[in-house]
């Protein structure tokens, strides 16, 4: 039914599961010694959000250039569905037109949210290539919360019924 209609969710990572908190100063070192900064709390509620709607990551942070680290530090804080982790979008001058871009060249995606804390880059002054209504506003200083997770499958589950109920003509089963 709806489930096989097409979601990304385009994750921000600063800003969304990475926040100005006292672990962020603090000297949480890898075995490598690189420094790691995910928060493990957030990162529950990303997995929880996963767990409750048909959807795929699309990683369009600037942590996309490493995306073995990226996955190392996020598994470390507790993230199970890597495997929903189904790209990144390319750097071009803004997020918003790397995200148009992702979705350009995947027309099966149908619905989409963006999990951003900049969205002046998205859908904003700098850059208005994505309507504000596919965007949620991150608070940087505390991250992605459960108003946030709620917000996010709500318009997933809006979208995917919209398209369902299109195509089906209103025929509900």
């Amino acid at each position: 039914m709806e489930d096989n209609i097409k979601a990304v969710i385009f994750l921000d990572i600063d800003g969304v599961v990475n926040i100005n908190s006292p672990s962020y100063y603090t000297n949480t070192y890898k075995n490598d010694g690189s420094v790691m900064y995910i928060e493990p709390h957030l990162v529950q509620r990303l997995n929880w959000l996963l767990e409750r709607v048909e959807a795929n990551i699309v990683i369009s942070s600037s942590w996309r250039h490493d995306m073995q680290d990226l996955k190392e530090q996020l598994e470390k804080a507790g993230f199970k569905y890597w495997n929903r982790v189904e790209g990144k979008t390319t750097v071009l001058m803004h997020r918003g037109e790397e995200i148009q871009e992702y979705l350009n060249s995947h027309p099966e995606v149908k619905c989409y949210v963006v999990l951003e804390d900049e969205i002046d880059d998205v859908c904003g002054e700098k850059c208005d290539t994505i309507h504000k209504l596919n965007v949620i506003e991150i608070n940087p200083q505390i991250g992605l919360t459960h108003n946030d997770v709620s917000l996010t499958m709500t318009k997933i589950r809006a979208c995917q019924r919209r398209i369902y109920l299109s195509e089906n003509k209103g025929d509900i089963k």
